[in-house]
C-alpha cells in the first residue's frame, strides 16, 4: 500500500472562499481557508473542536464534494478521499468511501419514513432487496428507530432525526464517517453508544463539535483545534482546555410571582390512517404539575422522543391537549411564551437579517442594537447564515418580541457554551421566565431547578 492510499483523508494546501450572492458582480467572500493541510490516516478516529462559524461544516461539504459544486464558491488545493481526487470525481460517486451527517438533520432527509431514508442510498448503490432489507432492519435496530419505521419523518423528534441519520450512514458503512455536531440533540444513551462504536470501529472517523463533552474521553486518538482557519493539532487535555465551560449557574431574580402553569395536562399524539392507529401507536404524556415563574430558569430533560417538544408546543399555546388546565387560555399564551424551535429554519422566513428583525414593527435603532448584541449584518441574507448564526437571528427576533417567558429547545446545538450562555443572559435580562430543553448537563446545571420526563411522566428532579 503506497502513502496516498494509506490516508483517508489528505488535504493540502486548502484554499476557499464563499461566493458572494449580495453583489451584484461575481465576486467573493473572506476566505474560510487559506493554504489548509492535514491528513487522516485509514481507521484513525479525529476529533475537531472549533467555535460557530470557524470552518467544520464547510470543511465537511469540501470533503464530500457538495462544494463549490452546489453551493458556489472558489476553491484551490486539493483534497484526497481514499486516494480519490475530489477534482475527478461527483458526489454520489463516493458514496462507498465516506458518508456526512450534518449539524441539520433537516439538510439530508429526503424520504417519507425511516425505512425508506435508509434504502435510498442502498438503491442507488444497487443493492439487492434481500440484502436491502436486512441491511435497512439492522440500522435501524442499531438506533432504536424499528417502531417508527413506517411512521412519518416528519413526527420524529429532533434527537429521532439524528439519529435516523445515523442509521442511515450505518446501513451504508463506507470507510469514513463524517460527523458533524452529531452527538448533540441525543439522549446520554445514544451519546454513550455513539462513542463506544467510535472507539471500537476500524473505520476512519472525523468528529466535528463546537464544545468538549465528557462523553468525549477516552474516545478519539487524534485531536485538533479549528480556529481562524487553521488546523492546529492537539492534545486530548488541551481540547478539554480549550474547550473548557468556566460559566456558572444563573442566579435566580427575587421578587416576581408572575408564573405560567398547568395541570393534570396529557398530550396524545399518533398518526393515523383510515381511522386506524398508524404502526407503533400513539405517542402520550401525563404532566401532573408544571409551573414557570418569570426570572426563573428552569431545565427539562428526558430521552429523545419522551415529549420534550410536545409539551413546549402545548405549552405556548400551538397545540391543543388531550385534557388538562393552562394558567393561561390559548391565545393568551400565543403572544406571552416565545418558543424557539429546535431547528431555527421553521421561524426564519424574510430576505435578510434587518427584514426578520424589522417584523412587525421595530425601528432601525432596535434592529441595529439587537444585531450588536447578537453579532450579526443586518444585511446579510438570512437563508444563507451558517447554522449558529440562525439560531442567533432566531433569538435576536424573540429579544426584540420581549416576551415575558421563553422555552429554549436544544439552544445549544451547534453552539459553543459560552455563545449559548451569552444569548440566554439576554432573553433573560428583562426578566423573563426561560424553560431550558436539553440533552447537555453543563447547560442544565445552568438552571435553578430541573424537571425530567420518565416513563411518559413529567416529575421534578431531587437532585440538580
Amino acid at each position: 500500500m503506497s502513502l496516498a492510499e494509506m490516508n483517508a483523508i489528505e488535504v493540502r494546501n486548502l484554499q476557499f472562499s464563499y461566493r458572494d450572492y449580495q453583489s451584484e458582480q461575481e465576486a467573493y467572500g473572506e476566505p474560510v481557508f487559506t493554504g489548509l493541510s492535514f491528513k487522516i490516516k485509514k481507521g484513525e478516529h479525529a476529533l475537531i473542536l472549533g467555535n460557530a462559524d470557524s470552518g467544520k461544516t464547510t470543511l465537511c461539504r469540501l470533503l464530500i464534494g457538495a462544494v463549490p459544486k452546489y453551493l458556489g464558491g472558489k476553491l484551490d488545493g486539493d483534497i484526497h478521499i481514499n486516494g480519490r481526487n475530489l477534482v475527478c470525481e461527483q458526489p454520489w460517486d463516493l458514496v462507498n468511501d465516506i458518508v456526512y451527517v450534518s449539524q441539520n438533520s433537516e439538510d439530508q432527509l429526503v424520504s417519507s419514513t425511516p425505512e425508506d431514508e435508509v434504502a435510498f442510498p442502498m438503491e442507488m448503490m444497487g443493492i439487492s432487496p434481500d440484502e436491502m432489507k436486512r441491511k435497512v432492519t439492522l440500522a435501524l435496530q442499531e438506533f432504536e428507530l424499528t417502531s417508527r419505521r413506517n411512521q412519518s419523518v416528519l413526527n420524529l423528534s429532533g434527537g429521532e432525526k439524528k439519529r435516523l441519520l445515523l442509521s442511515v450512514s450505518r446501513g451504508i458503512d463506507p470507510e469514513v464517517y463524517l460527523l458533524d455536531e452529531t452527538f448533540d440533540e441525543l439522549d446520554e444513551s445514544f451519546k454513550g453508544g455513539l462513542s463506544k462504536w467510535i472507539s471500537k470501529t476500524d473505520k476512519t472517523v472525523m468528529a466535528l463539535c463546537s464544545r468538549a463533552l465528557e462523553v468525549y474521553r477516552g474516545v478519539f486518538d487524534r485531536f485538533f483545534i479549528l480556529e481562524n482557519g487553521e488546523l492546529r493539532e492537539c492534545s486530548e487535555d488541551e481540547i478539554f482546555e480549550y474547550g473548557r465551560c468556566s460559566l456558572f449557574a444563573f442566579l435566580p431574580e427575587q421578587g416576581s410571582d408572575v408564573s405560567i402553569s398547568c395541570s393534570d395536562v396529557m398530550i396524545v399524539k399518533g398518526e393515523e390512517e383510515n381511522d386506524e392507529p398508524a404502526a407503533g401507536g400513539t405517542f402520550s404524556l401525563n404532566v401532573p404539575e408544571f409551573v414557570l415563574r418569570r426570572g426563573e430558569i428552569v431545565a427539562l430533560t428526558g430521552p429523545n422522543g419522551s415529549g420534550k417538544s410536545s409539551f413546549a408546543r402545548a405549552l405556548c399555546g400551538l397545540d391543543d391537549v388531550e385534557k388538562g388546565s393552562f394558567s393561561l387560555e390559548k391565545r393568551e399564551r400565543l403572544v406571552n411564551v416565545g418558543y424557539l424551535f429546535q431547528n431555527p429554519d421553521f421561524q426564519i422566513f424574510l430576505p435578510k437579517v434587518k427584514d426578520e428583525l424589522k417584523y412587525p414593527h421595530h425601528s432601525e435603532a432596535e434592529v441595529q442594537s439587537a444585531c450588536e448584541l447578537f453579532s450579526l449584518d443586518p444585511d446579510e441574507v438570512a437563508s444563507l447564515l451558517s447554522y449558529p448564526r440562525r439560531k442567533r437571528l432566531q433569538a435576536a427576533v424573540y429579544y426584540l418580541l420581549d416576551r415575558p417567558f421563553y422555552i429554549l429547545d436544544e439552544l445549544e446545538s451547534s453552539m459553543s457554551y459560552e455563545d449559548c450562555h451569552a444569548m440566554i443572559a439576554l432573553l433573560r435580562r428583562r426578566g423573563a421566565g426561560i424553560l431550558l430543553i436539553t440533552h447537555d448537563e453543563t447547560v442544565a446545571s445552568w438552571a435553578m431547578r430541573r424537571i425530567r420526563i420518565c416513563d411518559k411522566v413529567m416529575e421534578a428532579c431531587d437532585e440538580h
